[in-house]
């Protein structure tokens, strides 16, 4: 088995590595596609963004998608400039009660 963090996708050599890490998944039994095994897993440092990703939804932000509506449940992280200026905006904390 194989794990990462994200942080290694966004380094200046990112490609070579990937490239690295998925040669050495090739050729080595981390990937069994007989028994549907995948033993490469990447630690990420926002849960919101693992979540997403489980959904299938993008992680990297996209210039030419113009949302009118965004809705951030939890979200970890996120910068107000990326969103249009236009957009209705609904962030919802999730709050610890403490007794």
């Amino acid at each position: 088995m194989i794990i990462t963090g994200s942080s290694v996708f966004e380094r200046k050599d990112a490609n070579e590595l990937t490239n690295l890490l998925y040669s050495i998944c090739e050729n080595s039994p981390i990937l069994n596609k007989e028994k549907h095994w995948n033993g490469f897993n990447v630690l990420h440092q926002e849960a919101a963004k693992a979540g997403a990703l489980d959904l299938g939804i993008p992680t990297s932000f996209n210039q030419d998608i113009k949302p009118k509506f965004v809705y951030l449940l939890g979200a970890d992280k996120f910068k107000k400039q990326d969103l249009p200026e236009d957009s209705f905006i609904v962030y919802q904390v999730r709050r610890l009660l403490v007794s």
